[in-house]
């Protein structure tokens, strides 16, 4: 039987350890640990079936052991190598592991037992501290090139070592994944990818190497396979709680800094000059997958975490020169700023550039998600309404998002800021959710200093709402207006179906620190026809989203029970619409050349339709898709409505009475058991039923 020869490498890695235990400034014995672990590498390269024979007999010897001691004493007192000669062992060690682990869980456990992934995670830790300590902006990079091939050979090593290992056994956890997230390898990981290759930064450094930038993105390659590795969860009944994310509110900041190089001002051509026109485009390759992954955390990271949102908010951005602005601010400057740098265009097809920037508008949208997010937080309406602000009403934040709405005309591609939907989508729903918050909602209608040439902030975003024609822009500009209307009328508010208040802390006092009056003053100008019919039109034209008809009945319902508002959400409703409402609920545009007063398609009616049909049309629910509590606060507002003129009350019944009465009627099968639901939506329309017939208001 053929003795392998790699076998005899094993004494030799003992004696060497035996003797740099004694004495580890030994150069000479670093050299020989080097060459035994290069060889050993080397060797283990090959997928054949003497390859795995080797890969195995060495797994179940001392070498593991003696790596991951020998990579403990190569370290100085700062966790990073103790000299030239232990840096190149180091690397050498880190391949050798990483082949040694590759496809194989029982070296993997073996490894992991010897406690090899923390020994590495430890150094790249060590490498971050070097990477993130202040050093003047012209100064050269703190790392060689031999540090950052340890960097990429760390990350590898620590990928071969968890990549897929334990994910066979459903619920059995994945043992390095769960190693590597307890010594926070996945965040020491993101800030040295994030810190050696942010997206771009590249192109502005004259006095790097090509050969260096190469490291760094074969770097920022496997960093974002180990992390892609690193944040999937074990299985369906793994009840891990960090299972899908991994990262905290501790992310924060290397995330928002990595943004900056796709933010101008760019040089027209790169500082860094490669040679060949192959290596820029594997650079600008990589910025794009960079960024998309980068973007996807942002995104993630907002959604999921609390303490995340707080900190994007409440951080002082270190780039800025404003001492208030947050690191939101990076976010915000990305969604605005960043476009495709000019040497795109000199580098590759015209096909090619068309990949890259559909990917840079993915991004961006992500970002904006994570901004809306960010502005929802409870923990965070006064922090980004800075009702103290002395440059500008409501702070930074809201200058920017009044800013972009008043700036960008719609349809318009003559400049980079123009023609942006996505800024103005972001920035109403990010200014609608602070106005949940009552004295922001009274804030954004009654603050004429916030835009000189319009009464109010929410003018702007209902003047956007007239001017739009995309159903997006329309639906959440007028969803603005819903959470004013809702933070106006906090508290009466509170027993509506499917609604929720904002959880932000009262004032001492136990009530919203406002003032009466001028609440009443915002109440009295949005309870007009320039609110209301929006507000009609959203429940006119969504019947397929219920979330968005409940949003706009609860406004409604609001606004009507206040005498000056019920007159015109009366007429809002009753206003014939340019489109038709099928019997099921959708909106069908008119055809070309016909104005909208009727529509020659295969409409069930000939009349035109207002939003009122859609109540009915919610009422009756002939495709089952509207939940009850829609119903019952559909019965609320016609309810609410009684106090109309004689007219208006008679149309409103008789597009209504007969799907309110049905509901009343309606028999329940002998062998059904009544559901609290049916019987809330029976006992709603019922209740508007009585109202209508005594003639008085619900409450009354």
């Amino acid at each position: 039987m053929t003795v392998s020869p790699l076998i005899a490498y094993i004494p030799k890695v003992e004696t060497h350890l035996a003797n740099l235990q004694k004495d580890a400034t030994q150069d000479a014995e670093w050299q020989e640990v080097e060459l035994c672990a290069r060889n050993i590498a080397d060797a283990l390269r090959a997928r054949d079936a003497p390859a795995e024979k080797d890969q195995s007999l060495l797994g179940q010897s001392t070498l593991p052991k003696s790596a991951t001691t020998l990579l403990t004493i190569a370290k100085n007192e700062s966790g990073t190598p103790r000299s030239p000669a232990s840096a190149i062992a180091i690397f050498e060690i880190l391949r050798a592991a990483a082949n040694l682990c590759r496809d194989n869980d029982r070296n993997r456990q073996i490894f992991l037992d010897a406690g090899f992934p923390a020994v590495v995670a430890s150094i790249l830790r060590a490498y971050w501290r070097v990477v993130d300590a202040p050093r003047a902006p012209d100064a050269p990079s703190p790392l060689s090139i031999r540090d950052l091939s340890i960097i990429k050979n760390g990350i590898g090593s620590l990928l071969n070592a968890s990549l897929r290992f334990g994910k066979s056994a459903v619920g059995t956890p994945q043992p390095v994944r769960q190693n590597l997230l307890l010594v926070g390898a996945p965040l020491t990981i993101l800030r040295l990818c994030c810190g050696l290759y942010a997206p771009g930064a590249w192109a502005s450094c004259p006095n790097d190497s090509i050969d260096e930038w190469a490291w760094r993105r074969g770097l920022s390659s496997w960093s974002w396979m180990a992390l892609d590795a690193l944040k999937v969860g074990d299985s369906d009944d793994d009840e891990d709680a960090t299972k899908g994310q991994v990262f905290n509110e501790d992310a924060v900041v290397p995330l928002s800094k990595a943004l900056a190089g796709l933010v101008p001002p760019f040089p027209p051509e790169p500082l860094l000059a490669p040679n060949e026109p192959s290596e820029r485009q594997s650079l600008i390759a990589s910025d794009v997958e960079a960024l998309e992954q980068i973007s996807m955390i942002i995104e993630s990271l907002a959604l999921d975490s609390e303490a995340a949102r707080v900190e994007w908010a409440t951080t002082r951005n270190p780039e800025s020169t404003p001492t208030e602005r947050s690191l939101l601010e990076s976010l915000v400057d990305f969604i605005e700023k960043a476009y495709p740098p000019p040497y795109w265009s000199s580098t590759a097809s015209p096909e090619k550039r068309k990949v890259w920037e559909d990917k840079l508008a993915l991004s961006k949208a992500a970002v904006i998600k994570a901004v809306i997010a960010i502005a929802a937080e409870d923990k965070n309406l006064d922090v980004l309404w800075d009702a103290k602000s002395e440059d500008y009403p409501g702070g930074w934040f809201v200058q920017r998002m009044v800013g972009w709405i008043k700036g960008v005309q719609l349809g318009s591609t003559d400049a980079p800021d123009q023609g942006r939907d996505d800024l103005v989508i972001c920035a109403t729903l990010s200014l609608g959710n602070l106005a949940r918050k009552a004295p922001n909602a009274l804030r954004l209608v009654n603050s004429p200093s916030m835009d000189p040439e319009a009464d109010s902030g929410l003018d702007l975003i209902l003047d956007l709402v007239r001017r739009s024609d995309g159903v997006a822009l329309q639906s959440e500009g007028t969803r603005v207006l819903v959470n004013v209307v809702k933070g106006l009328f906090a508290q009466q508010n509170a027993g509506l179906n499917g609604t929720k208040l904002s959880s932000a802390p009262p004032s001492a006092g136990g009530s919203y620190p406002i003032d009466e009056a001028e609440r009443q003053q915002a109440i009295n100008k949005i309870s007009t026809l320039d609110s209301t019919e929006p507000l009609a039109e959203m429940i006119g034209r969504s019947g397929r989203y219920p979330i968005l008809l409940n949003e706009a009945i609860v406004a409604l319902i609001l606004l009507s029970s206040k005498s000056v508002g019920l007159p015109s959400v009366m007429q809002a409703l009753l206003t014939p619409l340019p489109y038709r409402i099928t019997e099921a609920g959708v909106a069908v545009q008119a055809s070309a050349g016909n104005t909208g007063a009727k529509e020659a398609t295969t409409a069930s009616r000939s009349s035109a339709s207002c939003p009122m049909d859609m109540l009915a049309v919610i009422l009756r629910n002939p495709t089952g898709t509207f939940p009850p509590e829609l119903g019952a606060n559909a019965c609320a507002l016609l309810a609410s409505l009684s106090k109309g003129t004689p007219d208006e009350v008679e149309k409103m019944k008789t597009s209504t009475r007969g799907a309110l009465e049905n509901l009343v009627a309606d028999p329940i099968d002998a062998d059904e058991t009544p559901t609290k639901t049916s019987e809330m939506l029976r006992t709603a329309a019922k209740r508007t039923l009585e109202v209508w017939g005594s003639g008085r208001a619900p409450g009354g």
